[in-house]
């Protein structure tokens, strides 16, 4: 895994492509990973972490470390709280 990469934790199909999208559009390749486990073990080291709604709630459940200074978390309307 690039520790560079930006890290996608999502399952959703339709999710994935407009993320993979977005990502070639701004140049970068981004690592999906499907589970908690993987993500957390690279999470200091990400330029950016973006889950899914399908997959928001097994990460929060799994005590992720804080952020590191300077980033930002949002979520969209109805889909639950952002892990800071």
């Amino acid at each position: 895994m690039d520790v560079s990469a930006p890290i996608i934790v999502s399952a959703d199909p339709l999710l994935l492509g407009d993320l993979h999208r977005l990502c070639a559009a701004a140049g970068v390749v981004p690592e999906v990973v499907h589970g908690p486990e993987q993500a957390l073990h690279h999470w200091a080291g990400a330029p950016v972490i973006l889950v899914g709604a399908d997959s928001a709630a097994v990460v929060a459940a799994s005590s992720p470390p804080p952020a590191a200074p300077g980033a930002r978390a949002g979520s969209r309307a109805g889909a639950g709280r952002a892990v800071p």
